[in-house]
């Protein structure tokens, strides 16, 4: 019994850790959040997806997302330090 416990505690904290980001905001979503730059805090396992609806960035809004500069699926786990970029379509002719 006690080593389930133990199990479920090494479980519940995992769950619990949190990792610092930084999002910068590029051209229209810089007047959507009204910053240009912000350090936060998400819980591990944190998608892009999630980042996003926690960050209220409507998800009509079309954009492109840059991990470090690299794209990477919407379900992309995201890490310690990454650096996400939010920029409106670029649209060339």
């Amino acid at each position: 019994m006690e080593h389930s416990n133990c199990c479920l505690m090494l479980f519940i904290t995992e769950q619990l850790k949190v990792l610092k980001i930084k999002v910068k905001y590029f051209a229209g979503f810089r007047t959507i959040t009204g910053k240009k730059e912000e350090k936060i805090e998400i819980p591990q396992k944190t998608t892009i997806s999630r980042l996003l609806e926690k960050l209220k960035i409507p998800g009509g809004e079309k954009k492109l997302i840059l991990i470090n500069g690299n794209r990477q699926p919407d379900n992309y786990h995201l890490k310690e330090n990454d650096e996400v970029s939010i920029f409106p379509p670029i649209g060339g002719g």
